[in-house]
Formats: C-alpha cells, structure tokens, sequence
C-alpha cells in the first residue's frame, strides 16, 4: 500500500469514503497503539469523519479541525510557549469574538479617536478595529510577520486601504495589532489569531514540540484540504517528513472558505510528497456535465448563449416574476406543489441564496410552515438580545441588583412578568382533575387552576400564569422606577387588583417573594456571584424539568456560556471590578445587538436538516450538504460571484500566490469569475435530480438585476413569464 495518498475529486465524488477505505487497508499494517490524526475543515464535516473512522474500528484518533488543534496544543504547551515568547505563563482564557471586539475597542480607543484631519464616526471606529483583529488572523494563518502588515496593506491596496482603516490607521496597522497582542499574552489572554500566531511562530519551530509531536502521531488524515490555511500544511509537511502515514483528499471545486483564511495554493506542495495520487473526477450526471459548462462560460462571454438554447436538459426549470415577492410566493408554491405531487420530502429540497436576506426566510419559511412543511434555516444566527427568554433575565437581574435601573422601563417590565410566569398546566398534567366534594363545583380559585386554557398552553405543556394585558396592568400601577433601586410595589397598590385573577396574582407575588430573598441574600454575602443569580432564576421560572422550547433553550444556552465567559475575563482584567458595573457591560453588550458564540457543545451528534433547507451560498457549501432538488433564489443577482461576508478583509494580500503588486480592477474581476465557477460546479455536484432558477426582475431594493445568469434566463424559453 502507498505510503501517502492525495484524493482529488468534486463534490460528492467519494473523497472522503475512499480515504477512510485507504485507512481500512492500512490498519493491518500498523504497529498496535499508533495514534491516528484526523483533521476536517469545519466542525460540521468532523462529526461525518469521525462517524466514518469509527466505523474502522481503530481506538486511537484525534478526530478535529486545524484551528481545533493550534488551539489544543497552545493550551497544553502553554508553559513551553510562555518560556519562548517571554511572558507570565498564566491559565489561558480563550476570548470569543464579542468579547475580542469590546476588549480592542478599549484598548485601541484612544489611539483610533486620533485623527488630525476630522474625527471618526464611532461606526467607523468598530469597524476598524474588526479589520485590524480580521488581519491579525489572516497573517498568524499565513506565517506572515505582523510587522508587514502595514507594508502589504499600501502594495496591495494602495488608497484603497484607507476606505477601510481611515486616517493614519494604515501606517500604524502592524502597532496597534502588536500592542493587541501584547497586552492580551500579559493576561493570559486568547484569541484565535494568536492561538495560530503562538502555535506557527513558537511551537512548530520548537525542536522539544516537534519531536514529541512526530511521536505522537503515526497517521494523519485531512480531508478537504482545500478550505486549510497554510499554516495547516506546514504541520501537515512536518508530520509527513517525520514518518507518518498521510492520506489527503481535495475538492477541485472546494475552497469555500477562501477568502477566511484558506489558502489552497499553500496545500499543493503535499501533493507532490505522496506517492500515490488518484482523481475521482466529478459528479456523472446531467447538471454537472451539461449546465455548469453552459452556466460558466456564459459568465465570460454571454452572447455564447446561442450554441446552448436548442440543447437545454429538462432537469433545469427556470421560474420568472416581475417583483421579488410574488417570486417568494411562487417558489414557495411550486415547492408546496411539488412536495404534493412528486413523492418529495421536504428534506429533499433545498433553497439557496447569494444572501439570503431576513425578508425572503421569514417569508418562505412562514408561507411553507402554513403549508404544514417543515423548514430549517441553516446557520440562522440572531443577536441574543432578540430573545424575549434573555430580555425577561436581563431585566430580572437589574430589579435583584441595585444601581441599575436606568435600563428599565415599563415595557421590560411587562414583557419580564409574561416570560417568567411560565408554569405546567394542570389540566394537561392531570386527566382527572381532583374532587371538591358530592355536588360540589369548587372555589372559584379551582376552577381557575383546574379549567384548561389551551389558547396560552404550549406545544410544551407549559402555560403562562400572566398574559400580556395583565402584566401591562401590573407594569403601570406596581413598578417603581428608580435610578437606583426599581422596585415591584405589592399587588394591593392597584386598586383593581382584583381584576388580574388569582393565578396572575399568585405568579406576580412569586416573583417579588423570590427578588426580596436574592437581595437579602446579596446584603448577607451569601451569593458570591451574579452567575448564582441567573442560574437560580432559569431554575425557579423556566426549567420546569426540562419542558423547554428548542429555541428557548438554545438561548439560555448561548446566554449562559457567555455570561459565565464574560465574567472569568472581566476578573481577570480587574478582580476588584463591582458586581453592578459588570452586570452593566454585559447588558451594555449584548444590547449593541452582539451575536454570542455557539455553546460548546451545540450538538451531541451532527444530524441533517430534518425539513426544507435555507441557506445562503457559503452557509450550505460549508455545511456539505447535498439534496435532490435545488432552487436558487435571486439567479440573476450580481452577488453569486462575489465572496460578499465570506472574503475578510485584505485576504488576497496574505495568500501563497499573491504576486506582491497592487490589487487591480481585472484582478478582482478575475478572481470573482474564478470563485463563481467554483460555486456553480460544487453546488450542480450536490444538485442530484432538478434545479430551478428562480429570477425577479426588479431586486429587494428595486434594481434590475443584471448577475452572471442573466443572459442564461433571458435565454430560456422554460421560464414562465408573470
């Protein structure tokens, strides 16, 4: 058997099976106890690999991703890495990406504030400073020195450069990103630019690490190497040169992720190390051999059109409306047709977007869920503030906590009162309701509990004790506002008290029993944290065992996990910081609309989409998805050949074959038809029976849309004008 293998193939085309195979075979070959490294591109496609390799039978391998490893190693040799690099080992604390940008926009604040010709919207300022954290990364991925930063920033960009970092930002990039760095490896601080920075400049050339790393590991797989940043095929090379067995698979229509730190000329070398080589080829059927040649080469020359007209297969339909809505409608409507009519699930067809705005998924995902079809918006991420579950605990802990009650008004105060009365509903709890007596028809406070209400019963068998109109009842005559210390005022203060019923009134005194025990409990220093606050609150109004919405608990989850790791770094910045100005930021924080890192772990096992998949162009080709039916929505937009979200940046500034001379006009346009020819042949490859084109004349803003598919659309006589 070859002692190294390199796999290329397109989507789907068996890469991965065919190296967990050539793992098979190399098993009876290895000496017992060989430890098997296993690297994927994302942390979606690792529970895939890991599923496959488990299968083999092997008991030892690391299955995880490259950012995963840099970030495994650094935190185990952290003392070795304090030793080279020079400062106080102390236990390192990984910050997430709302709490790098909050942290370098203090520490940079002064300096960014500085501009002698005008100042700088605040705007501006946050959006420089997630460039300079962008470009850290990119070059501690690249092995690029910080100190070059500026340099390449002027050679590649030129004036351009200053549209992003204005004033004198530019000159001063590789200084500001340095003193970033310093002050953040002083407090044993962390983030995933100098995870790699440490991990590529410190251990990779320690000879102590090496060693002990190439006895490590007898096998290394990676699968997808397309979508590694170089310094990935560093390691990758320095593993293959001490001995171990490699096995490499490549998508020739992959690199998803270029443009984030990807660089798959900087994998190529591995390939000449292998001894053995193997091309899969692409996907054998109609839209990959017929579709995407006409779809790539109109993008180049579209008056090449012709050729194709009379040759068009029946398994491309192309959907054509005036408006962007009565588009939304239609596609949602031939989906519905088709699930009715085509022995279709709903988990057979996906709907791609180049951007797939909030407008377009709540309106498909709204006009299909009334159709009874399921739907699963892939990567929908929305800022945890949006949560009305986080907003009713934010509030709670300002009316616990004194000297916080200028972010309180009586609306949060009613929407607090409805999500946290939350309680099972007896009637579904018990059948048979309990027996008052021979004749007799209970109090009128039983037959409040006993009576189902079904309108404010969740799927979850959970009811809530106060509706809206009562909690806005309770918010206007029994909410005290104060700057200091806001107060919930008894029930008996409202003169018609009588009106909020007895199950709303037993929710609300609850409620202030429960608040008067925490803040006795806080001025007798029995709780040590606000952490024991918020966690005691999920437990007495939410958990009810378990009986929570998936997206409720998703939330707390998120909230949670951010809460406790927004806390660990604030002690470690300033262990004398109050309580209250904490709980204060950390509001401050999360109502600027911040977005909080996934909770670790977000899944135990990695399942398809149960439904009909959204999902922008990025969003599925990362996800390696693939489904029978395909409608690409907005065919026609300019956006399918631009990276848009996906490119950080300045990244063609830190690739492999950056040639070191100014970016032009041709180059980006180049690189844009070379991205789109990526997209078309990787997603035609996940596209196994139908494609639909689905086309607006006007765009969401009222603007013809005049994308790389255009001509093919005008073209098609498939296309049903409305």
């Amino acid at each position: 058997m070859a002692r190294s293998i390199w796999i290329t193939g397109g989507a789907l085309s068996g890469k991965t099976q065919t190296l967990v195979d050539w793992f098979q075979g190399l098993r009876d070959q290895l000496p017992p106890g060989s430890r098997v490294l296993a690297l994927a591109a994302s942390s979606e496609t690792r529970w895939a690999l890991m599923e496959r390799l488990a299968a083999v039978g092997w008991p030892a391998i690391d299955c995880t991703t490259p950012l995963g490893f840099f970030e495994q190693e650094v935190m185990l040799f952290y003392p070795l890495l304090a030793e080279r690099a020079g400062f106080v080992p102390q236990f390192p604390l990984l910050l997430r990406p709302e709490n790098e940008q909050e942290l370098a926009g203090q520490l940079w604040g002064p300096a960014l504030a500085e501009n002698p010709d005008a100042p700088i919207a605040q705007p501006l300022r946050e959006r420089a400073v997630r460039r300079l954290l962008d470009l850290l990364q990119l070059a501690a991925n690249s092995g690029t020195d910080l100190a070059e930063i500026p340099d390449r920033l002027v050679q590649g960009l030129g004036p351009a450069a200053a549209v992003e970092l204005p004033g004198n930002w530019v000159d001063r990039a590789g200084a500001l990103i340095v003193e970033w760095r310093d002050w953040c490896l002083r407090r044993g601080l962390l983030t995933y630019g100098l995870v790699s920075w440490l991990y590529g400049n410190f251990l990779l050339s320690d000879p102590r690490y090496l060693d002990r790393l190439q006895r490590r590991y007898q096998v290394v797989l990676a699968d997808d190497t397309d979508d590694f940043p170089a310094l990935a095929g560093r390691l990758l090379t320095l593993l293959q040169e001490g001995g171990a067995w490699a096995g490499y698979t490549h998508n020739r229509d992959g690199a998803s992720r270029l443009g984030l730190g990807a660089d798959p000329v900087a994998l190529q070398p591995l390939a000449d190390r292998c001894t053995d080589h193997l091309d899969l080829g692409r996907a054998n059927h109609d839209l990959v051999q017929r579709v995407a040649p006409l779809l790539t080469t109109v993008a180049r020359e579209p008056f090449a059109i012709a050729p194709w007209a009379e040759a068009w297969p029946p398994t491309v339909q192309v959907l054509t409306t005036i408006a962007r809505a009565q588009l939304l409608r239609e596609t949602a409507e031939t989906i519905v047709q088709a699930v009715q009519t085509e022995a279709l699930q709903p988990q057979d067809i996906a709907v791609i977007s180049p951007g797939l705005d909030s407008i377009a998924g709540y309106t498909l995902a709204s006009i299909l869920r009334d159709r009874g079809l399921p739907v699963t918006l892939l990567g929908n991420q929305r800022p945890l503030i949006s949560s009305p579950t986080v907003r009713s605990l934010l509030t709670l802990w300002t009316l616990v906590y004194s000297g916080l009650g200028d972010w309180l008004n009586r609306e949060d105060v009613a929407e607090m009162l409805v999500g946290l009365s939350t309680e099972p509903d007896p009637w579904l709890a018990t059948p048979e309701p309990a027996a008052t007596g021979a004749g007799s028809i209970g109090t009128e406070a039983e037959l409040d509990l006993a009576l189902p209400d079904l309108a404010e019963t969740s799927p979850t068998g959970l009811r809530r004790a106060i509706d809206p109109v009562r909690a806005g009842l309770i918010a206007d005559h029994c909410f005290r506002p104060d700057r200091q210390r806001p107060e919930l005022l008894p029930v008996e203060v409202f003169a018609r008290w009588d009106r909020l019923g007895y199950r709303a009134t037993m929710a609300y005194q609850k409620l202030r029993s429960w608040i008067s025990e925490q803040q006795q409990q806080l001025r007798q220093r029995l709780v040590r944290s606000p952490l024991i606050v918020l966690d005691r609150a999920v437990q007495q109004f939410l958990w009810h065992g378990g009986r929570l919405d998936p997206a409720e608990l998703a939330a707390l989850r998120e909230l949670l996990e951010a809460a406790h790791r927004y806390w660990d770094i604030s002690h470690r910045i300033d262990p004398q910081a109050p309580e209250t100005e904490t709980i204060h930021k950390f509001i401050a924080l999360l109502r600027r609309g911040t977005i909080a890192a996934n909770p670790f772990p977000s899944q135990v096992l990695n399942p398809a989409p149960s439904g009909i998949t959204l999902a922008n162009i990025f969003q599925y080709r990362t996800a390696r998805l693939s489904h029978r039916w395909h409608f690409w929505l907005d065919a026609s937009s300019p956006l399918w050949p631009r990276g848009g979200a996906a490119v950080l940046f300045g990244s063609p500034l830190f690739l492999q074959d950056w040639n070191g001379r100014r970016r032009t006009p041709d180059d980006e346009e180049q690189a844009d038809l070379d991205r789109f020819d990526r997209v078309v042949h990787d997603l035609l490859g996940r596209c196994r029976d139908r494609l639909y084109l689905c086309h607006s004349d006007l765009s969401v803003t009222g603007q013809d849309q005049l994308g790389p598919m255009r001509p093919v659309i005008d073209a098609s006589e498939l296309g049903v004008d409305n």
